[in-house]
């Protein structure tokens, strides 16, 4: 009946709301410590890192299509090199520990979810409409492109994955702002709230995490339209320098759900991959690529949380503005 239509429009336009969560970084800084991996690491190191490292693509494809004629030393090598190039990207925001042996766990599982939001980006920034991208746990991953908005400032795509959920991609241009003040206006709750606030309910950093890379826990309860139950996510979240300059903030929902229990008021939404990559552009610009990997749980299927995402492309300019707005006027107060 008509209360049924309603409710179907609701799921596909709520289903892109997700899109564009991105939750708050914690005002306290902390400080940046470098890490010194072995110049020489021991052949077991690279035996406990085959699994994750292999696959990640830094620009380098030829890499993996000769890796068959290569000889033992060689592929040793080339994982050496990996490794050091991994740490390179992950030093401005990694810890010093203190043996200074090996890369930790936890950096090579922060390392693995920035080549893979790297890797998304670089697929869609390519105009192509198919090729492979690197999931989060480093296996490739055949994608199809389906390109959703391309103007002036402002680009979306959406990514479909063979039996996964789709990937949400959108790039935009903000003017007149820096790289801080679009990190402030994203990651302060508080700045958050006064130009994003509509897409939260609850917005909270629940816990800060002692490791090698700047981590927190942040929960977020997000609005449903209509009689449609609200989402909630727990994530964990880093913060990591890229080789650019630039910065990325990267998510993923929590398997441990003990510091926010789930409840019957809310469905658990599950966030596989999640972030932002933000840098500048030749002319100045400030680029924000956020990509999100999301299934909202409950009964809303795939392709419905796909349509919300086709839907949710005439909202990405007016966010973008909006965000440009906020960092000049905060700009304005403080001269």
């Amino acid at each position: 009946g008509q209360a049924s239509r309603f409710r179907s429009l609701g799921l596909l336009c709520w289903g892109g709301c997700l899109k564009r969560l991105q939750l708050p970084w914690p005002s306290k800084s902390s400080s940046t410590i470098i890490i010194e991996p072995d110049p020489e690491p021991e052949l077991s190191a690279y035996e406990e890192l085959e699994s994750g490292l292999l696959n990640i693509s830094d620009g380098e494809d030829d890499f993996f299509d000769a890796r068959s004629e290569m000889s033992e030393n060689d592929r040793l090598a080339s994982k050496s090199s990996k490794v050091s190039r991994q740490s390179s990207r992950l030093e401005k925001a990694a810890s010093k520990t203190t043996s200074g042996s090996t890369l930790s766990p936890e950096t090579i599982e922060v390392s693995q979810r920035l080549e893979s939001l790297l890797s998304i980006k670089k697929l869609c920034h390519s105009g192509k409409t198919s090729g492979s991208a690197t999931s989060k746990d480093c296996k490739s991953m055949d994608v199809e492109v389906e390109t959703l908005l391309q103007v002036a400032g402002a680009q979306m795509w959406l990514c479909h994955v063979k039996d996964g959920i789709d990937i949400g991609c959108s790039t935009v241009l903000v003017e007149g702002v820096t790289v801080t003040e679009v990190v402030e206006a994203l990651h302060n709750p508080e700045e958050r709230l006064r130009w994003d606030g509509g897409n939260f309910r609850t917005f909270e950093v629940v816990s800060a995490v002692n490791g090698p890379v700047q981590q927190d826990i942040v929960y977020c309860v997000m609005p449903a339209p209509g009689m449609l139950t609200d989402r909630d996510v727990l994530q964990d979240r880093w913060k990591v320098s890229l080789d650019d300059g630039g910065l990325a903030i990267l998510l993923q929902s929590r398997l441990d759900n003990s510091l926010r229990p789930e409840t019957s008021q809310r469905i658990r939404a599950f966030t596989h991959v999640s972030g932002y990559l933000i840098c500048v552009t030749s002319d100045g610009s400030v680029e924000i690529t956020a990509v999100s990997q999301t299934n909202l749980g409950g009964s809303i299927p795939a392709w419905v949380q796909s349509q919300g995402r086709r839907l949710a492309k005439s909202k990405l300019l007016p966010w973008a503005r909006k965000l440009e707005s906020h960092c000049q006027a905060v700009r304005q107060r403080k001269d």
